[in-house]
C-alpha cells in the first residue's frame, strides 16, 4: 500500500481543526519536531515517512486506516 502524503496531510489538518490544535500542540503530543509538523502540514515535505505520519495521526486520535 502506497502512502499519499497529500492525503495524509489533508487528514492531519482535518484532525487538527476538529480538535482546535496548534502545530505546537501537535508537536508536543507526537514528539515530532515543530518544524517537521509545519513542513508536513504545509506541503513542504512531500515525501514524509510512514512512521512520522502515523505518529501524527495517532497523537491526534485519528485512525491509520482512514
Amino acid at each position: 500500500m502506497e502512502l499519499s502524503t497529500e492525503k495524509a496531510k489533508e487528514y492531519i489538518l482535518a484532525l487538527k481543526d476538529a480538535g482546535s490544535f496548534t502545530f505546537e500542540d501537535i508537536a508536543n503530543m507526537s514528539g515530532i519536531p515543530l518544524q517537521t509538523v509545519r513542513n508536513i502540514c504545509t506541503g513542504k515535505t512531500p515525501d514524509a515517512r510512514f512512521g512520522t505520519i502515523s505518529k501524527l495521526v495517532i497523537s491526534l486520535g485519528g485512525d491509520l486506516n482512514e
